[in-house]
């Protein structure tokens, strides 16, 4: 993921609520595009962002709410490769406290490997609240907050 990358997808998660933007719609596509294009973000980063963005709600879309699965979460070589340490234990940590069952937990790190680069804790971070966002609708503010706990110490930053 590069950097332009990450901002982009920071961008949308900050200025764009549910009832504004709306990845399904051209009209509201097109919009964030020009936004976007305004801010200096390029083109080629600006489709590959929505393009992501497209094919997470997507498959958020496919997920079953009513999931009772437990389990151990082995990474392969190639993920372990790709995801920091710190953000496998943080989709540890957000699965172990029921924020995450282990679908939605899939479907993060399936997001996270199609980008093809390495992903860092926070970059981790933007793309489990994004993917928690299309699955479960929630507001950006609750989702930023989780994004600062601290699990380990169970205190808020």
């Amino acid at each position: 993921m590069t950097d332009d990358m990450l901002d982009i997808l920071m961008y949308v998660f900050d200025q764009y609520d549910n009832k504004s933007f709306n990845i399904a719609n051209e009209r509201s596509v097109n919009q964030m595009a020009r936004d976007l294009l305004m801010q200096g973000f390029s083109e080629a980063d600006i489709n590959h962002g929505l393009r992501w963005l497209d094919e997470t709600r997507k498959e958020s879309a496919k997920l079953s709410p009513c999931e009772q699965q437990t389990g151990m979460r082995i990474y392969d070589q190639e993920e372990s490769a790709q995801l920091s340490g710190k953000a496998r234990a943080f989709l540890y940590q957000l699965e172990a406290h029921h924020v995450l069952t282990p679908t939605v937990r899939e479907l993060i790190i399936d997001r996270a490997m199609s980008l093809n680069s390495f992903i860092s804790l926070e970059q981790c971070k933007w793309i489990a609240a994004i993917v928690l966002y299309n699955y479960n609708q929630e507001q950006p503010s609750e989702l930023e907050e989780l994004m600062f706990y601290d699990f380990e110490n169970a205190t808020m930053h």
